[in-house]
């Protein structure tokens, strides 16, 4: 394992800021610490969500913006992929 790696990982494992998504009415909600947002992108493009990980989809499809650990954007581009021309497919799903 080389360091660049092990660095991530435990970078991964001191994250202990939750994305804040903020909702249409005002309110925030904070998602589990465990959710990766890049790992949630790669789900949603294939379909394959179980009903945890569809949850956590659904809340930042509905979401209007996010707060993320080290100004990150991550969930942004996501709602936007959630909330664009394949959310007709998603929606599906």
């Amino acid at each position: 394992m080389n360091i660049k790696r092990r660095i991530e990982q435990l970078e991964h494992k001191l994250t202990t800021d939750p994305i804040v998504l903020t909702m249409a009415d005002g309110t925030e909600m904070p998602l589990p610490l465990s959710t990766d947002p890049f790992k949630l992108l790669g789900i949603a493009t294939k379909g394959t969500a179980n009903p945890s990980q569809q949850r956590q989809l659904d809340l930042i499809a509905q979401s209007v913006s996010s707060r993320e650990p080290d100004g990150a954007h991550l969930v942004d581009l996501l709602r936007a992929y959630l909330n664009g021309p394949v959310r007709e497919r998603y929606l599906q799903n």
